[in-house]
């Protein structure tokens, strides 16, 4: 019988991959789409996409969504196969490449969401003052700068906060291990 937390962890896997599978079938039809456009341009480069700029925002919303779901899988399978010492057992070099290949996804769907509230606020055409055109750009930038910081703080506090639980679980089978060696 696996324990409770190999249950958890085997779900959140399987999840995971579900999403995983999800982001990369999107991804290849846009790919598709894109593909379709070129071939019935009679191979023209620059014939505009089907669905205009859209095309282009939503593969890059896609890349940054693959790369951070890709990263945290192969996070979640690590501590599956490797058991709970999973992150000592990486180098300072994998862990940092890994964090910033997680930062480049975040960035990357960042950026396709403010490309996408851009188009979306052409095509509403709204009569903007200057004035809150800069307000708009300002919080677009904050949310783009902003985004992945919180999200690095948020996955670092998670980590820790697993990393106690790991401990205390870890220090209870050790109590249960040895209270039972000693009623023996």
């Amino acid at each position: 019988m696996r324990s409770t937390q190999e249950q958890r962890l085997l779900g959140r896997i399987i999840v995971l991959v579900f999403f995983l599978g999800l982001v990369f079938g999107l991804a290849v039809l846009v790919i598709g789409l894109g593909i379709y456009n070129f071939i019935r341009s009679d191979f023209n480069p620059l014939t505009p996409p089907i669905f205009g700029e859209l095309q282009d925002t939503f593969q890059t919303i896609l890349s940054g969504a693959f790369l951070v779901l890709l990263l945290t899988t192969v996070d979640v399978c690590s501590q599956f196969f490797t058991g709970p010492e999973w992150k000592n057992s990486r180098s300072v070099f994998v862990q940092y490449g890994m964090h910033f290949m997680r930062m480049l996804g975040f960035f990357l769907i960042g950026a396709g969401v403010i490309f996408l509230l851009e188009d979306l606020l052409k095509v509403v055409r709204l009569q903007l003052s200057s004035l809150q055109e800069f307000i708009v750009s300002v919080v677009l930038i904050l949310l783009f700068l902003l985004g992945p910081g919180v999200l690095s703080w948020y996955l670092l506090i998670r980590d820790k906060r697993y990393a106690v639980q790991r401990e205390q679980e870890e220090q209870s089978m050790r109590e249960n291990s040895t209270e039972r060696d000693s009623g023996l």
